[in-house]
């Protein structure tokens, strides 16, 4: 009896030891990890650096064409089409398009932004709140990584972005009208 009462104690003692040493280590792995995604917050850049409610106006080019909006009270409007009813929440996924720009990379070190083809842009975005205005320039396409560079303002830095970003705004203005959106969805209810 007294053999299996101090076999009892020894493996009662090694499981507190075992569940110590447990939830050390996950307190160790947690503390690490909450320090991991502190530094990656801080290590990220935000281009744009507005928020999404802030922003009053943009523009992007389409082609030939400047695409140009502007938010009248709580609604959008475009300029190229004032009577064009918009599709507000289209307008607003672009708006966060711009709002959550992260730069993947910044090219360290870059040379002549001819040599990123900033000089002949693929498409000009400015954003404009109450602050002043942000022009955003958008680049080649790198050949290796797929990516997009990007400038913001003339002298800024450049940035590699992921290619979803300038795909995002090559929206003609018949994407955002509000009666398409409306007909698509009649039929559909009609194919049904």
């Amino acid at each position: 009896m007294q053999k299996q009462t101090k076999q009892l104690l020894i493996v009662l003692a090694l499981l507190i030891v075992f569940g110590a040493a447990y939830g050390g280590m996950h307190f160790f792995n947690q503390k690490q990890e909450e320090k991991q995604s502190r530094q990656e917050e801080e290590a990220r850049v935000l281009i744009a650096g507005v928020k999404q409610a802030d922003i009053t106006a943009f523009s992007y080019q389409n082609g030939e064409d400047t695409l140009e909006f502007v938010k009248e009270e709580d609604t959008w409007i475009t300029k190229n089409a004032e009577e064009m009813s918009l599709d507000q929440s289209a307008v607003e996924a672009l708006l966060s398009e711009i709002a959550s720009l992260e730069a993947e990379e910044t090219v360290e070190g870059a040379g002549s932004p001819s040599e990123y083809g900033l000089d002949t842009p693929e498409n000009v975005i400015t954003v404009t709140t109450a602050d002043g205005t942000e022009t955003l320039f958008v680049g080649m396409q790198n050949p290796v990584t797929g990516q997009y560079y990007l400038q913001k303002g003339e002298d800024g830095e450049i940035y590699l972005v992921s290619s979803a970003f300038p795909s995002a705004f090559e929206q003609p203005l018949s994407d955002f009208s509000e009666a398409d959106e409306e007909t698509e969805e009649m039929n559909e209810t009609q194919a049904e």
